[in-house]
């Protein structure tokens, strides 16, 4: 059992399949009295998957990713309540999900209204991001990163790829692996393929194509989809803010 500051923490299971820059475990946490405190969910940085001459680099990210994520303090993004930074493999907490939006949409079960209602808690946590003083882009936004909690919340995860720009809009991406498209393909706006660089526009398409996994019929929600994945950027949606008032005005018609 390991001892950080003031708890004590009890691995127990891996969770899902590791991702590229670490893996997660279900972790149990105790005060140092050991009265449980509950399950959550531990992420440790792998540098399995790169040359030693990314180490360092994979590290900052790493960093990077802790840091931006628990600075986004929204109901639909993932918490983080405890890190270890300065680790030989470092580390963090977060809440532990009950399961992925990626899983749920393969059930079939999810109703209608638990597909507009997703759409929306998607659409705030991602506009929240975008609306910091340094924006954040999230670069890997897919039905896997979308996490089921105990009360129904759905809350965006996984910050692994994100990139900060600042308000004159200079990019704070990392070099070696910031320059190289990421994502997966299915998600990846056009321009993203063609290494043209990520933007407000390519996190829409993402969120255009999860709209798309989640099959809904109606005409309205279509359009949505549409405008948000154009194959121009200049022909999507300009913000998510935008996507939010016509999916409100959707909602608002009735007859969803």
């Amino acid at each position: 059992m390991e001892i950080h500051g003031n708890y004590y923490i009890e691995t127990l299971s891996p969770v899902g399949t590791p991702g590229g820059f670490g893996f997660v475990e279900h972790v149990i946490l105790y005060n140092l009295d050991h009265n449980k405190c509950g399950s959550y969910a531990k992420k440790t940085l792998s540098l399995d998957n790169f040359p030693p001459e990314y180490f360092e680099e994979v590290k900052e990210r790493f960093k990077q990713e802790v840091l931006c994520q628990s600075l986004c303090k929204h109901k639909n993004i993932v918490p983080v309540y405890l890190c270890n930074l300065q680790a030989e493999k470092p580390w963090f907490i977060m809440d532990l999900a009950e399961n992925d939006l990626a899983s749920e949409i393969q059930t079939g079960k999810l109703t209608l209204s638990d597909k507009i209602n997703i759409i929306k808690m998607v659409l705030e946590g991602v506009s929240f991001m975008h609306r910091q003083r340094d924006r954040i882009l999230h670069r890997d936004i897919k039905p896997q990163n979308v996490l089921r909690f105990s009360d129904g919340t759905y809350k965006i995860s996984d910050f692994g790829l994100i990139k900060k720009e600042s308000l004159n809009g200079t990019s704070k991406a990392l070099t070696k692996i910031g320059a190289l498209p990421m994502g997966t393909k299915r998600y990846m706006a056009p321009e993203v393929l063609m290494s043209s660089g990520y933007s407000v526009q390519s996190d829409i398409y993402s969120l255009g194509m999860l709209m798309k996994d989640l099959s809904i019929e109606d005409n309205r929600i279509k359009q949505l989809i549409v405008k948000s994945t154009k194959m121009d950027k200049a022909d999507r949606y300009t913000s998510v803010d935008d996507i939010l008032s016509d999916l409100e005005n959707i909602i608002g018609a009735g007859e969803l």
